[in-house]
């Protein structure tokens, strides 16, 4: 299974690596084994890979050693090092810290692009992963940034009205709202999760 190989692949970047810890947990969680390695192996490769990503404000690059830092993809790294084990090293830290002092709100249908913080559901997405993995006073001041907003942007049908997903740029008009859809959905439901996506922790009230 995938983040082994980022070894081998000069184009590997820290979105993609965030999807790929993300399958390999599930799939842990699951039981599954990869055919070849072990997962455990490859999420400490992963943890290596993300921690070479992060900026001295905590940002984290698009590549490693500082190529392309982008507020979009925080959230991606710190969510990663926590579920490799490492939520609570340097570098997620830093990232936390930034998640925290920046992301005051999301505003539904403004902004857009990869440093936009105000309404852009990819970094969302991830970020409050990250600060409901995290708790205390993190949780608390995201879950209030986001929450009102995301539900302030569902019509009654169920679906989400036009808003910033974020590296999207190649979908149609068709696509781009389903994608908008699973990631405002996924949203919320992490409410309903009874562990933190890391596995480990309490349950989640």
């Amino acid at each position: 299974m995938g983040l082994q190989l980022y070894r081998i692949n000069p184009n590997i970047d820290l979105s993609v690596t965030g999807w790929n810890v993300q399958a390999l947990k599930a799939a842990e969680h699951g039981g599954i084994k990869p055919t070849k390695g072990e997962i455990r192996t490859a999420l400490r490769k992963a943890a290596m890979y993300c921690r070479k990503n992060v900026m001295p404000d905590g940002k984290f690059s698009y590549k490693e050693n500082g190529e392309n830092p982008r507020s979009s993809l925080v959230g991606v790294g710190v969510l990663s090092l926590q579920m490799t084990g490492n939520g609570s090293d340097s570098a997620a830290r830093k990232g936390l810290d930034w998640i925290k002092n920046n992301v005051k709100t999301l505003e539904w249908g403004k902004g857009s692009g990869t440093e936009n913080v105000k309404s852009n559901l990819y970094m969302h997405y991830y970020c409050v992963q990250a600060a409901m993995n995290r708790g205390g006073d993190v949780w608390a001041s995201y879950n209030k940034a986001f929450r009102d907003a995301v539900l302030g942007g569902q019509k009654p049908d169920g679906s989400f009205s036009n808003n910033d997903t974020g590296y999207a740029e190649c979908l149609s008009g068709k696509s781009k709202n389903i994608y908008r859809q699973c990631l405002a959905t996924l949203m919320l439901e992490t409410y309903y999760r009874f562990l933190p996506g890391t596995g480990e922790g309490t349950k989640n009230s």
